[in-house]
């Protein structure tokens, strides 16, 4: 007679195929996590701000050239109004109240300014009279530079939006507009 009394002693073990699979898991996990966490910081808004900003430029010289009229961006820093506050809006002739079709105040991300003053050295945000700036391209979609608070160059810098102190040392965007083509040259400077 036989004996049919088997017995199990294999034990279960992890082959090395499986534990790279986990390793491999794991790896991409952590690199989605370290991209959120660079893309989360201060320099993160301050490149999405120059890209709302630069989309805003664009936007608004191309309605002026399509339109044949003169259109502005229209520019508020005055915490005491109640517009948002470090916003930016497309209007006709750069006058706020004549707000383009369409458009509606759009506000600088998290913890980003604007300011008129070289961030590297003033601290403080310093703007064009009342608070208000602006930006007006000509039908042609040249840069208008027939009032006085016109703007031709402007910084975008991390900074306190309720208070408008700017935070030292940090890394900035300067655009500069070329008053014949209307374009907005971006350039980035770190300290």
């Amino acid at each position: 007679m036989k004996n049919n009394k088997i017995t199990v002693s294999r034990k279960l073990h992890y082959t090395i195929v499986e534990m790279m699979m986990v390793i491999a898991v794991f790896m991409i996990i952590l690199a989605m996590a370290m991209v959120a966490w660079l893309n989360s910081g201060n320099q993160a808004q301050l490149r999405n701000a120059v890209r709302l900003v630069s989309k805003e430029l664009s936007l608004a010289r191309a309605k002026a050239i399509s339109e044949h009229k003169s259109v502005g961006v229209c520019f508020n820093i005055d915490t005491a109004s109640k517009i948002e506050n470090f916003a930016m809006i497309i209007c006709q002739e750069g006058q706020k109240d004549k707000v383009m079709p369409g458009e509606h105040w759009v506000k600088l991300p998290g913890q980003i300014v604007f300011t008129c003053k070289d961030p590297a050295t003033d601290q403080s945000v310093k703007w064009i009279t009342g608070g208000q700036g602006k930006i007006v391209f000509k039908a042609d979609g040249s840069l208008s530079a027939d009032t006085d608070d016109a703007l031709e160059t402007f910084y975008l810098v991390a900074g306190d939006q309720k208070t408008g102190k700017i935070a030292e040392d940090e890394p900035y965007y300067k655009l500069v507009l070329n008053t014949f083509t209307g374009h907005t040259i971006i350039t980035f400077h770190e300290e």
